[in-house]
């Protein structure tokens, strides 16, 4: 599947940033090695910026907007960032454990080589999102809306997608075992060796119990 990249310039002037600010908008700027850790501003609308090193850990985020964006080897565990926006925006080798995007609007979005274990995805709407060797252990995508996306190689046991909708999802080298809500599975597309463990969520889904043992009639 095709993830469109984010249109940036091949020079973007450096800016420096100590805080943000609710409303505060950066355009056109390359950002690195900025600790906004802990900062709490909503509105915030990042464009054609490419962020470095930029610790955004904790930080609250609410709403927002991130349109031709690119953040590499960023730590952004813990990040609160509900009803967000994204579109052509990657994310490379980024920490992001605990991550909440519920309620986020994601289009042409790619996390490479990133940590989101324990992220909270729930109820967001994505298309042509794709996830490159990423771990999502116990990731949340309840009620989330996948459409035309991909999981490749990625860690995703114990996540949970009860209730998801998954139109042509791919799951091509990932690991699924332990997950919730396997019914979700509907129209997704699995390897072979993926058959067991999807379908061990479903049987746990069902509670069907899988034994060989005969009732005794005593």
């Amino acid at each position: 599947m095709t993830v469109a990249e984010p249109r940036l310039a091949r020079e973007l002037p450096v800016a420096r940033h100590d805080g943000l600010e609710p409303d505060e908008e950066w355009t056109s700027e390359s950002i690195e090695s900025a600790d906004l850790t802990g900062v709490e501003a909503d509105h915030v609308e990042l464009r054609e910026c490419a962020l470095r090193d930029v610790r955004l850990t904790g930080a609250n985020l609410e709403q927002l907007t991130l349109i031709d964006a690119r953040f590499a080897d960023c730590e952004l565990s813990g990040m609160i960032a509900t009803e967000a926006s994204m579109r052509r925006v990657e994310f490379l080798r980024c920490r992001m454990a605990g991550v909440v995007m519920s309620d986020a609007k994601l289009r042409d979005v790619r996390f490479v080589d990133c940590k989101l274990d324990d992220a909270n995805i729930r109820f967001a709407t994505a298309e042509q999102t794709r996830f490159d060797g990423c771990s999502l252990a116990t990731a949340d995508f309840t009620g989330t809306t996948l459409t035309a996306s991909a999981f490749f190689s990625c860690d995703l046991r114990r996540a949970i997608f009860t209730k998801a909708t998954l139109p042509g999802a791919r799951f091509a080298g990932s690991q699924l075992e332990g997950i919730v809500g396997a019914g979700a599975f509907r129209g997704a597309v699995i390897g072979t060796d993926q058959v067991l463990p999807v379908a061990l969520g479903i049987f746990a889904d069902l509670k069907i119990t899988v034994t060989d043992e005969q009732a005794s009639d005593q």
